[in-house]
């Protein structure tokens, strides 16, 4: 039994640290990275109500971007940002809200980071 585990161990401890192989890539596709975040809501006690929702975040120059989108609120909803608003991330503190009816229902706060290995995206406490 011995003899069978450590061969094993050692294949699965060299897998784990092989270097993975280089994309071979043909010139014709793009790559994108970027930090994204995430905002939503959920409200708990709706069951299958269907409204509109508006995220409306504010960039650090103080302009609002917005975007709406119909969504089931007895289930968690949410957009991507810079995705979703079709906007580009700069670096900065941002705010966000949801509003349904006219509303606001959830909030927060996020920044943009410059650093010397490139960008970083933190989410801030209220």
């Amino acid at each position: 039994m011995k003899r069978l585990l450590i061969p094993a161990l050692l294949v699965a401890i060299s897998a784990a640290f092989a270097v993975p192989e280089e994309t071979k890539r043909d010139g014709a596709w793009l790559e994108n990275s970027g930090p994204s975040i995430h905002l939503g809501a959920w409200h708990r006690d709706c069951q299958g109500e269907r409204t509109l929702a508006t995220f409306v975040v504010v960039t650090p120059t103080g302009q609002n971007l917005s975007y709406s989108r119909t969504v089931d609120m007895s289930e968690w909803f949410g957009v991507s940002f810079p995705e979703d608003f079709k906007s580009q991330f700069q670096e900065g503190p941002y705010t966000w809200r949801c509003e349904v009816s006219g509303k606001a229902v959830a909030s927060g706060r996020f920044e943009y980071r410059l650093f010397a290995g490139g960008m970083q995206l933190r989410v801030l406490k209220p």
